[in-house]
């Protein structure tokens, strides 16, 4: 059922809201910015999730975890089957070589290697009744942090054999994404916007340090640190785009700025060197936003001929799992 990756239900709020920015975005304002056209095209049924590793492109149709080698020279190289939807893919290094994590919604965290030999589980197995319906996941070693949906967060560790359950927390609104840095956790947490917590360390689920609430349904996030003082939270807010939050200071969140996408802001890949954030804009495609001025961001490039559902980038290429318009490469 892909109704969940893109329908928002009522937040169930607890914590004590953030902040909210005055004046809301305004939706009316047309976007201008160079249209950029595919590169290549990668064919596929749903593409709706994708990562990237130095030399390979990993991205799901549907239920199909397919591994390609990057351009210029794309070439399949293995496949493998979930249990159900895939909906986010992560490269992490916990172990010694390279481990791919997904997220099946309804199955959960499963795991296998860069050869995509076979998945496995950590333990207890996955159930959507406990554990929710797995929407996104991040690792830092040796936790691994899956965003569930209405059950919050659930906290995998690797360092045991075999990988086990740890622990969990719930959030204010139901988490459809889950980003960090060396210290914290900022968690995309649909009508409750934006929630930072510290990273987990055994002994209990982190206390929350500050929050900023969006007007939207707050699907992922983008961190940028414009200098040494300065660091920001960049997100994606669905219908209402993009919503920029100072976190230089994690105790004390503060709404900052808004870009408004004009489609559904989804999945966000920023390139700190080039200043651009890069936006799978649901119906609206692709956009590019400069970050020159990381506050009042502008629009830069464009596709909105495609769906965008999740997108990433390396040094060359835009990459934008596009749904039904297949897997999309770009220049970047």
């Amino acid at each position: 059922d892909l109704s969940i990756v893109a329908s928002f239900r009522a937040a169930q709020v607890t914590d004590t809201p953030g902040p909210t920015l005055s004046p809301t975005i305004t939706s009316t304002i047309p976007i201008t910015a160079t249209v950029i056209a595919p590169a290549t095209v990668i064919p596929s049924g749903n593409a709706l999730a994708i990562a990237l590793d130095d030399s390979n492109i990993y991205f799901s149709d549907n239920t199909t975890l397919l591994k390609y080698s990057k351009p210029p020279v794309l070439s399949p190289i293995a496949t493998l089957i979930a249990s159900d939807n895939i909906v986010d893919i992560f490269i992490g290094d916990i172990t010694p070589e390279a481990t791919v994590y997904i997220v099946a919604e309804n199955g959960g965290l499963l795991y296998t290697d860069g050869n995509l030999t076979s998945f496995s589980t950590p333990s207890p197995e996955w159930t959507p009744s406990t554990q929710g319906k797995a929407l996104s996941i991040s690792e830092k070693y040796p936790y691994a942090y899956v965003a569930a949906n209405d059950k919050g967060i659930r906290i995998i560790d690797f360092s045991l054999s075999p990988p086990k359950e740890l622990d969990s927390f719930s959030s204010s609104g139901y988490v459809y994404g889950v980003q960090y840095d060396d210290n914290f956790l900022y968690i995309a947490a649909s009508t409750a916007g934006l929630r930072i917590r510290p990273l987990y360390s055994p002994g209990g689920a982190p206390p929350e340090l500050s929050a900023c609430d969006t007007p939207g349904s707050a699907y992922d996030i983008a961190l940028y640190s414009p200098s040494s003082s300065l660091r920001y939270a960049y997100v994606a807010d669905y219908h209402h785009g993009i919503y920029i939050a100072d976190i230089s200071s994690p105790s004390n969140c503060k709404l900052a700025g808004s870009f408004s996408t004009q489609g559904e802001a989804r999945r966000l890949a920023i390139d700190s060197g080039k200043k651009k954030l890069y936006i799978a804009n649901g119906s609206k495609g692709l956009l590019v936003l400069d970050l020159n001025d990381p506050k009042k961001p502008k629009p830069y490039q464009m596709d909105t001929t495609v769906y965008g559902y999740d997108i990433a980038i390396d040094d060359n290429y835009i990459y934008l799992a596009a749904f039904s318009n297949d897997l999309i490469i770009y220049n970047k």
